[in-house]
């Protein structure tokens, strides 16, 4: 399970800071804020030890943190740490720790988990606007007052590289404010043009219609991975900056495609939107942990006849895919999903009902089977904590081998 302690707080910026940083300069000029006296700007071992979750905060630091002055702590970190984080990164940082949040089970909803405007854990998965430092700030003065650090060794490892970079392109649910407390008329009216921005953004999945770059949203659309609004044959269209230029000399065959392509992308958005509101039980986590491990056994034999995979999918190079996990890993997928669901893991009766729900709604669209496919997968790896994406794939094929994915044709399949 992952926490949210001091350790993964700082491994989650530090994975996210400026090419001027380092680890022990973040974790020192943190700690600052709140005993300027201990200056640990320079030692590596203290900051790698709070880092991985092994050691506690100082005494100095943790005495302070409880009558530390949320205001000044935001005030100091506007100051000093942000210049040591990629501001690029900001909607990463935050949506990163939403997700730590979202997933430490011993915090309870109606804890306060950011100290400076008292946000709960039950408010943040709806929040989508933050003042930057502010929330940073009241993050920090949580970790720093109610959880320890020491004794979180494991859980500050489940924040894998291929974790933490799958939320670099989730930019879109987030916008930056300057201030909650200084919202003019001429502001909240940004604000309404930056949820429309944000609206059309969403339709086509975060992505330029045309190249398909992950894309964020700016104010100052100047960067190539900020998005625009286009107006195209009277219709908004969201491009990159780059797309956005060489759109002005299309031709009529590329505006067609063009408009074809956001058609498209809105309904594979719509559908991915469905599949995601089924519930999966985040203790998956441990059968595909298991699943990822699992040794390929080449001689065994399919308990279970593998026609339905030969009938079901009619792409090749889906078909082989699907088989290449199956057939020497259905056997092991199989043990251990019974055995967890035995100890009372997880419900593998629940589990079955929901993929199966989840490919339903995925067939009611457009989407190729190879599209399907992939949205399952991505759907399952979202849900479990990001961190067996090979694993998620195996499940989605043991699936469709038992009859929960795709349905069974008459077509033969060469």
């Amino acid at each position: 399970m992952k926490v949210l302690c001091y350790g993964s707080f700082l491994t989650v910026l530090v994975y996210n800071q400026a090419n001027s940083s380092n680890q022990k300069k973040l974790c020192g000029t943190m700690l600052l804020s709140l005993d300027p006296n201990d200056d640990r700007k320079d030692d590596d071992g203290f900051a790698s030890a709070l880092a991985r979750g092994k050691s506690n905060l100082p005494d100095g630091a943790l005495d302070a943190a409880p009558k530390a002055d949320p205001k000044k702590i935001t005030d100091y970190f506007r100051r000093n740490v942000l210049p040591y984080l990629d501001p690029n990164k900001k909607a990463a940082v935050v949506a990163t720790i939403k997700d730590i949040i979202a997933s430490d089970n011993n915090i309870l909803g109606d804890t306060v988990i950011e100290m400076v405007n008292g946000i709960k854990k039950s408010d943040l998965p709806q929040r989508r606007h933050f003042v930057y430092e502010e929330f940073l700030a009241g993050v920090f003065l949580y970790t720093c007052i109610t959880p320890k650090n020491a004794g979180n060794i494991q859980n500050v490892k489940e924040l894998t590289d291929e974790y933490l970079s799958s939320f670099d392109a989730e930019a879109a649910d987030i916008i930056f404010v300057p201030d909650h407390n200084k919202l003019d008329a001429a502001f909240a009216d940004e604000i309404k043009i930056d949820a429309h921005h944000i609206a059309l953004l969403t339709e086509v999945g975060g992505k330029c219609t045309a190249c398909g770059r992950a894309l964020a949203t700016s104010i100052d659309s100047t960067d190539t991975d900020y998005s625009q609004i286009v107006m195209i044959d009277g219709e908004e269209i969201i491009l990159c900056v780059d797309c956005a230029r060489k759109a002005k000399n299309y031709t009529e065959t590329q505006i067609a495609d063009l408009l074809s392509q956001k058609e498209e992308m809105t309904i594979k958005t719509a559908i991915v939107d469905a599949v995601a509101r089924n519930e999966i039980e985040r203790q998956i986590e441990e059968a595909l942990r298991e699943i990822d491990q699992l040794d390929e056994a080449p001689e065994t034999k399919l308990k279970t006849d593998p026609a339905p995979v030969e009938r079901k999918i009619k792409g090749k190079r889906l078909r082989r895919d699907v088989l290449n996990d199956v057939l020497p890993l259905f056997d092991g997928v199989n043990e251990i999903l019974d055995r967890l669901s035995a100890e009372g893991v997880f419900n593998i009766v629940k589990l079955e009902k929901n993929i199966r729900r989840m490919s339903e709604d995925a067939l009611t669209g457009q989407l190729s089977q190879d599209e399907i496919f992939d949205v399952l997968v991505e759907t399952l790896y979202n849900k479990t904590g990001r961190k067996y994406r090979a694993a998620c794939r195996i499940v989605i094929s043991y699936f469709v081998q038992s009859c929960e994915v795709f349905e069974v044709t008459n077509e033969t399949t060469k």
